[in-house]
């Protein structure tokens, strides 16, 4: 059996802190590298328009993979629990498609 390690590092969109100083972290930022203990990486832009950002791609496919989920595909909950755990459901149905096809 394979033993899952956590994540070292994180990647984040320019929106948050892109024209900030080192020194200068977001909150949200500040607060995932104390409580998780990861690296923060935020991802740079090079100029005006649109372009490529590396690895932008896996939030993007997680974010399709969610919206199958039909309670997942507008906000239709109230509570922020409710939805976190919607969204733990529709990962375990996937990953349970995936250890298990038809």
């Amino acid at each position: 059996s394979r033993k899952i390690q956590p994540a070292k590092s994180a990647l984040y969109d320019p929106a948050f802190g892109n024209d900030l100083k080192p020194i200068d972290k977001p909150p949200l930022i500040h607060w995932c590298e104390q409580v998780f203990g990861v690296q923060v990486e935020i991802s740079r832009r090079l100029g005006n328009g649109f372009q490529v950002i590396p690895k932008r791609w896996i939030v993007e496919r997680t974010f399709g993979w969610l919206n199958f989920a039909r309670r997942l595909s507008k906000d239709y909950e109230v509570r922020p629990d409710v939805s976190e755990s919607m969204i733990y459901v529709a990962m375990i149905h996937l990953m349970l498609k995936r250890l298990h096809p038809t």
